[in-house]
């Protein structure tokens, strides 16, 4: 029989990673919600923001596919206010969306 002592407290046994894709799928979870929080306070201080502004607060890790940043505002608490040209030299200038708060 196993003692109390060596049992995790129940705060602790949340949902373990099963395997790899598990661990991978709960780290791009956690990462989505700060971004989500790094744009909500940049709001605060001003009246829109794009995905640039974020990922200069929240990289993207390396190990996190580059098209997941698509899914920061796509929780329902965001509304797209328009378009802005990208800063980035990589993008070329292309056009990326402005978002507020709904």
């Amino acid at each position: 029989m196993q003692s109390d002592l060596f049992k995790a407290p129940a705060e602790v046994t949340a949902p373990r990673p099963q395997n790899i894709q598990d661990m991978f799928g709960l780290t791009r979870q956690v990462w989505l919600e700060d971004c989500r929080a790094a744009a909500k306070q940049l709001l605060q201080t001003r009246e829109s923001v794009t995905v640039e502004d974020v990922l200069l607060l929240q990289p993207r890790p390396e190990f996190i596919h580059r098209n997941a940043t698509g899914s920061i505002f796509s929780n329902g608490e965001f509304k797209s206010v328009g378009w802005t040209q990208s800063k980035r030299p990589q993008s070329k200038g292309r056009y990326i969306m402005q978002w507020r708060l709904k």
